[in-house]
């Protein structure tokens, strides 16, 4: 079979977690449908209060309801149990709130299918899109790019991006090692630790179209210190294995 046989044939996942996205979440499938085509989108409703369900139900999507609000770890690592149950090849991750470019999920997707890498990122910081962030969570990307590159030995300039391509030897271990919380920093740092390859690739990012981002000055704070605290213990426990 030819590479250009082998990718076609890849059963392919575009992953969504969603929490009270009712105002985005319309627009975020018909921009996957409109770059990736006939692909299998599954939105995961992170227990949302307000009509994010009725939004996805008006859509082909796939959708699985939680019936509480488990937060982004919870709600990822439902859609990558559900990719690894149903066989899945390749998972694309996007974020619910409209801000990511499915443009940018087709490009990932493309370079991760044609390159040696595991799990592919799709980095603010390596695009000339001058994004505008709030101080506090700036500073945070910042920091958490310093310590996972410091740990690794390799420089990932956007760890906390919810923009990524999976392949099913990650998505399998991911599916079973997924960190809670505010999991991206954490997963890029087991995967790492484990022997698998990630890289990055530039990224533009939109303004947010409708609603309020979870994430305060407070959160930020707070996050900064319970992610140093998970990555420490990850250090000192026994680590994952790749299998």
């Amino acid at each position: 079979m030819s590479g250009w046989e082998k990718m076609k044939n890849e059963k392919i996942l575009v992953l969504v977690p969603a929490y009270n996205e009712a105002e985005n979440i319309r627009g975020v499938i018909l921009d996957v449908q409109k770059n990736l085509g006939r692909v299998d989108i599954l939105v995961v409703n992170d227990g949302s209060t307000d009509n994010t369900l009725t939004q996805v139900r008006k859509t082909k999507a796939i959708v699985l309801n939680l019936s509480q609000n488990l937060g982004i770890g919870g709600s990822v690592q439902a859609g990558l149990l559900y990719a690894v149950e149903n066989d899945y090849d390749l998972v694309l991750r996007l974020d619910g709130d409209g801000q990511h470019r499915a443009e940018d999920l087709r490009k990932l997707k493309e370079k991760l299918q044609k390159s040696k890498l595991d799990v592919l990122i799709g980095s603010r910081f390596r695009s000339h899109h001058n994004f505008k962030f709030g101080f506090f969570r700036k500073i945070g990307i910042r920091y958490f790019s310093w310590l996972v590159s410091a740990l690794t030995h390799h420089q990932i300039l956007d760890p906390t991006s919810g923009l990524q391509a999976i392949n099913r030897p990650a998505l399998q271990f991911l599916a079973k090692n997924y960190p809670q919380d505010y999991p991206e920093v954490e997963a890029v740092l087991i995967l790492s630790l484990a022997g698998f390859k990630i890289g990055e690739m530039a990224a533009k990012m939109k303004e947010r179209s409708g609603g309020t981002s979870s994430i305060s000055w407070r959160k930020s704070i707070y996050y900064m210190l319970k992610v140093t605290l998970a990555i420490l213990v990850n250090l000192i426990r026994n680590k994952p294995k790749r299998s």
